[in-house]
């Protein structure tokens, strides 16, 4: 973690720089307190679309890597869609970023939404009821979306890059993402832990 004045330093910035970031992504919601593996049960009545992704993630555990990484992302099924995440949960960190640049900075702020120990969110089905402005992925979207993090299967996937070793497509062990030090396990903090104010003080730089 470093502060302004250590980012001043080594990234260049200038004074205030920080002043003029915004949040994006995971919004602060502090008049809600942060959701976690209990609220996986669902309680609330799935429309249609809910339960397609519910079908498509239990669906996704049969899927093999040929099956994800054959043909291009607007044709993989939603199962193989699904199959792709590696559950690192670096997309769910909060991010800042700069409103005359655009540039995207990480903060070790995690999603309310997001479960801290699987790196998976605890209301996947139903969780852009919770947070609006959570980013739901598009194929033909994947590439234009400059803070999906370098490591991201589905960034790979439309570079037309191999999935890394330690996906789990690949190592067979839902694990591996975090044996690898790839996941945000361990690393972060709650969402509900950190005033908006204070979040330029969070931003991280190893989420790449």
């Amino acid at each position: 973690m470093f502060d302004g004045k250590q980012a001043n330093e080594s990234m260049g910035f200038v004074k205030n720089y920080f002043d003029q970031l915004k949040p994006i992504a995971c919004a602060i919601d502090q008049d809600h307190p942060p959701l976690g593996a209990a609220s996986l049960d669902c309680r609330e009545s799935p429309g249609p679309q809910a339960w397609a992704i519910v079908v498509a993630m239990q669906d996704a555990e049969a899927v093999t890597a040929q099956q994800a990484c054959d043909g291009s992302l607007s044709n993989l099924s939603p199962a193989s869609w699904e199959a792709l995440c590696d559950g690192c949960g670096r997309c769910c960190l909060i991010k800042l970023q700069d409103e005359d640049t655009d540039r995207v900075f990480y903060t070790d702020v995690a999603c309310r939404l997001l479960d801290l120990h699987s790196c998976r969110c605890g209301q996947y089905a139903h969780r852009t009821r919770h947070v609006p402005d959570c980013v739901v992925l598009e194929p033909e979207a994947v590439a234009a979306l400059i803070w999906m993090p370098s490591t991201c299967a589905y960034r790979l996937r439309a570079q037309s890059q191999p999935l890394p070793d330690w996906h789990p497509l690949i190592s067979g062990d839902p694990e591996s993402v975090h044996r690898a030090g790839i996941s945000v396990r361990g690393r972060v903090k709650p969402e509900g832990s950190v005033a908006e104010d204070d979040l330029c003080d969070h931003v991280v730089g190893w989420p790449e």
